[in-house]
């Protein structure tokens, strides 16, 4: 089934609000692949929040690797 439109992945500060990364996927690409590009190097917090969609082994090894605490939801166990 084709999925026509677009999506918007944004990196935002936080404690103040603003973005700091902002990309744009068609709407059949998983949000998980536009994870590292959401990622600003400039920025000195060490905690990454996310949505449940962008938990994979790979985001994961990304976060480990650039030194960054995940704060990524897990799903909830199914009829629950």
């Amino acid at each position: 089934m084709p999925i026509f439109g677009y999506k918007s992945h944004i990196g935002i500060d936080w404690r103040h609000g603003l973005i700091r990364r902002w990309t744009v996927t068609d709407a059949a690409q998983h949000d998980s692949r536009s994870f590292a590009g959401l990622l600003d190097p400039g920025n000195t917090a060490s905690r990454v929040w996310a949505d449940t969609a962008y938990r994979t082994k790979r985001n994961l090894e990304i976060l480990e690797r650039r030194g960054l605490s995940e704060y990524i939801l897990f799903r909830r166990p199914p009829r629950r």
